[in-house]
């Protein structure tokens, strides 16, 4: 299965949990623009980690830029009009620093 086919993660940061329940249960996009830059940018981010991860556990497996953005936002149920080019590298880096944080990657 791609990342792309995989499951909505089920673990979801304290700050995303509480800007993504609502459009989750009724699966309804939320924009962006209405929870604010910082709110969408943390649920963008644990949903990328979390295709990131099931990315690197595939055999030569590789994910673009523009892959990963559509698939935060449709298991984030957070979109955005917004160029990519605009948020994707502060995701990653939000990404980055949980990692870091977590002492990942692991062996």
């Amino acid at each position: 299965m791609s990342p792309l086919q995989a499951e909505r993660p089920k673990n979801v940061l304290p700050d995303a949990q509480a800007t993504s329940e609502g459009a989750e249960e009724s699966h309804v996009p939320t924009d962006a623009a209405d929870i604010g830059d910082d709110a969408a940018r943390a649920a963008w981010a644990d949903a990328a980690r979390e295709v990131l991860v099931e990315t690197a556990q595939k055999y030569h497996a590789v994910i673009t830029h523009k892959e990963l953005a559509a698939e935060v936002m449709s298991r984030s149920h957070i979109h955005t009009g917004r160029p990519m080019h605009y948020w994707i590298g502060d995701v990653l880096g939000r990404v980055a620093a949980t990692c870091a944080h977590r002492d990942e990657p692991i062996d």
